[in-house]
């Protein structure tokens, strides 16, 4: 090995592997970014892929969230600091500014604003949601 810090113990936090899928309206999201974030500011996340399906991560080699109850965050403009070509990318300064801007397309009170909550226990291992426009999904459905 190179030798490097100290590694994390996984095997003490209990993961437990948490995948899903997002719609909004019954509409699958593509590249929305699910967070589960614990009291503590602590997160897991995932993205959704094109048929809304994701996988929780820990961190970027590590999936699995640490159980308890989480505030579950979904947005379409997050950022999971993980994708490619995003770091020291030039800026076209001709270009519009809305053209790097993405535009949200999950209501606040799923992401800022976020009324989901869910309590993940070592017997879950999917939590499914289906948003609407007006707000009314407050957890998994």
């Amino acid at each position: 090995g190179c030798g490097g810090g100290p590694s994390a113990d996984y095997e003490k936090l209990g993961l437990v592997d948490i995948s899903g899928v997002v719609t909004l309206d019954g509409t699958a999201i593509s590249g929305a970014v699910v967070m589960f974030e614990a009291s503590d500011q602590t997160y897991c996340y995932g993205t959704t892929d094109a048929s809304g399906k994701y996988t929780l991560k820990l961190n970027s080699d590590k999936t699995g969230v640490v159980p308890g109850d989480k505030v579950v965050r979904i947005s379409t403009t997050a950022s999971t600091g993980e994708e490619e070509g995003s770091a020291g990318e030039e800026v076209d300064p001709d270009a519009s500014p809305a053209a790097g801007k993405k535009e949200e397309k999950v209501p606040a009170c799923y992401n800022k604003d976020s009324k989901l909550n869910v309590t993940v226990t070592s017997s879950d291992s999917s939590f499914n949601f289906d948003l609407k426009s007006d707000c009314s999904t407050t957890g998994r459905s």
